[in-house]
């Protein structure tokens, strides 16, 4: 069955934190799928966090093709 959750990304890894509980709350109808930051310290607390998140360090690596 396919994953019907809503998929999100946050920009500002720093600010984005304070979403982490009601992600959790919520996670049967949202997937955070990636995470957009200029720090690389705060997108590595990330990954540790969810292994599985994407990354993204600026706004080029995430336009659409």
């Amino acid at each position: 069955m396919a994953d019907r959750r809503l998929r999100l990304g946050i920009v500002g890894g720093q600010r984005g934190g304070s979403f982490d509980v009601a992600l959790d709350q919520l996670k049967d109808r949202v997937r955070l799928t990636a995470i957009c930051d200029l720090s690389d310290e705060v997108l590595e607390r990330w990954k540790k966090q969810r292994p599985d998140i994407l990354t993204y360090s600026d706004r080029k690596s995430t336009r659409l093709n």
